[in-house]
């Protein structure tokens, strides 16, 4: 518009310089009143942006314009470079902090990966149950220490562990996991208004709070079927037929698997790549 309009100006020879910034005025004004529209429209906006490579899946959580990014499988350097694309596209300058689900040999790696692209203010790390992952947390420590990254510890399968401007997030993983092991995790997603459940490409009998996930299958509405850890018993997943649903599921093949205790008439989505889950 200001282009257009400055440029009419000059063809027609305007000898009313005062003419010329009218549109300069207008522009900044329309410019104005656009801006505080967007600020206020995303200052409210929460929602979780669920990604996934062939190297594993993570969630970015973006709530008043800021975001948490929450690791699934051990975050590939693949897996950074998604998180970090869908960092730009909304406009994050920075992660208010990164959540590690479960400890990987690779842990230190990935924290570089995501370094090198963006700014990390916080780290959160679940309390370690063997001396594996006591070492891959001193490792991550230390690199934190240096980089000027703030740690916090949560406590794993606990209600609630975890709270992000809104969101509270609770994660369930193995009662005896092994360190740099395909296990899966389950992640709780809860605002005021909805609730998702991610459960990981695993057997329950695997969990440790078998009966937290067999209560989601009864009683929630959104389950996200993730492609990541172990593969799956279907035969225990039979609760499903208890209610219709709103399921997610990361891919065909994986949909394939749930297929015969699906109840029919439930909305069936697959993700694929990407996909936004909105918390209101």
């Amino acid at each position: 518009f200001l282009v257009v309009s400055i440029g009419v100006l000059i063809i027609k020879n305007t000898k009313n310089k005062f003419l010329y910034f009218v549109p300069l005025i207008l522009s900044m004004l329309v410019f104005g009143i656009f801006s505080s529209i967007y600020s206020a429209k995303t200052a409210n906006e929460s929602k979780m942006i669920y990604s996934q490579t062939n190297q594993g899946e993570s969630f970015l959580i973006v709530s008043e314009n800021h975001g948490l990014l929450c690791d699934v499988s051990g975050m590939s350097y693949l897996n950074a470079i998604e998180a970090y694309q869908q960092m730009k596209d909304n406009h994050l300058p920075f992660l208010d902090g990164y959540v590690v689900t479960s400890y990987s040999k690779k842990g230190v790696q990935t924290l570089k990966n995501l370094t090198n692209l963006t700014k990390i203010e916080s780290i959160y790390l679940p309390s370690p149950s063997n001396s594996d992952e006591d070492f891959v947390k001193n490792s991550i420590e230390k690199y934190a220490s240096e980089n000027n990254i703030v740690l916090h510890t949560y406590t794993p399968n606990k209600a609630k562990s975890l709270h992000f401007r809104g969101i509270d997030i609770s994660i369930y993983s193995l009662s005896k996991p092994k360190i740099n092991s395909s296990s899966a995790v389950c992640i709780s997603f809860e605002s005021a208004d909805r609730t998702y459940e991610y459960i990981g490409k695993s057997s329950l009998s695997h969990y440790s709070k078998p009966n937290i996930v067999a209560d989601w299958f009864l009683n929630r509405e959104y389950l996200i079927f993730g492609s990541y850890g172990k593969e799956t018993e279907v035969g225990t997943l039979t609760l499903l037929y208890q209610q219709n649903k709103k399921l997610f599921f990361a891919n065909d093949d994986l949909y394939t698997l749930y297929y015969e205790v699906i109840p029919k008439n439930s909305e069936i989505t697959i993700l694929d790549e990407f996909f936004v889950f909105s918390f209101k």
